[in-house]
């Protein structure tokens, strides 16, 4: 039998909202860099900290990280979250770093940083 978030976000972890941004389409045309489309959607998610060693892995990665956590999201369509969206959630911006998204269980685990601002 396998993990089964159903019934567990809400009922054990407090969840909370976060908006979804991903974008897609951008590429050359005739030689000129055209944007992609910039796409939000809101989910509910279980935001927890992340353990000594996802950090770790995440600073040997080059960037300053002040803060990681573990999000966990099991509302909309997860086959279409990607790890190069970024997250919205307590006021501030989150990058995804690991995507555990099988199409077999009924939530996807994301790891995301927000980083410092290097002045």
């Amino acid at each position: 039998m396998s993990l089964d978030m159903f019934g567990q976000i809400d009922d054990v972890f407090e969840s909370i909202p976060a908006t979804r941004t991903s974008y897609s389409g951008g590429g050359y045309v005739n030689g000129i860099y055209v944007d992609g489309v910039e796409t939000t959607e809101s989910h509910t998610v279980n935001v927890q900290p992340a353990t000594a060693r996802e950090i770790e892995t995440l600073e040997k990665g080059g960037e300053r990280i002040v803060d990681g956590r573990r999000v966990y999201v099991n509302d909309g369509l997860l086959a279409s979250i990607s790890q190069a969206d970024t997250w919205d959630f307590d006021g501030q911006k989150w990058k995804c770093h690991a995507l555990d998204n099988r199409p077999w269980r009924s939530y996807c685990r994301i790891i995301v940083g927000r980083f410092d601002v290097q002045l």
